[in-house]
């Protein structure tokens, strides 16, 4: 039976020590992308609940590494950029990139902040760190 999140729940067999709800790998990939974005925007409070949420489907996060993996054997990485397709072409993105890097100059950065979540959102992920 589905709660509306594609999330199943798992039968409970007798002297199972734990069992944990069955999720749908869309599910994972929105929680983690959800959650993601959450600790880039430093809210952290709303993003451990998440986690919470993760560890009760049996999924743990390893933000050193970079990924998640189910306990049903399932793995992936952690991204912040949405799971869906990017529908801005090269030319939006550059400019946009262009654009924030401009605002991060002029030391405008709730503007550099925003262009970057906006981005996110379209599915493109920035890395200033590389």
């Amino acid at each position: 039976m589905e709660d509306g999140r594609g999330v199943k729940r798992a039968r409970r067999t007798h002297g199972e020590a734990s069992s944990y709800p069955a999720v749908s790998e869309t599910e994972i990939l929105r929680l983690v992308s959800e959650r993601e974005t959450l600790r880039q925007s430093r809210r952290f409070a709303e993003s451990d609940a998440i986690r919470e949420e993760l560890r009760s489907y049996g999924v743990e996060i390893s933000d050193k590494d970079k990924e998640w993996w189910a306990k049903d054997g399932r793995r992936g990485r952690l991204f912040t950029a949405g799971p869906g397709e990017c529908l801005l072409d090269n030319n939006e993105i550059q400019d946009r990139i262009i654009e924030r890097e401009e605002a991060r100059r002029s030391k405008d950065f709730d503007l550099a902040d925003r262009i970057r979540n906006e981005l996110r959102t379209e599915g493109v992920e920035l890395n200033d760190k590389e």
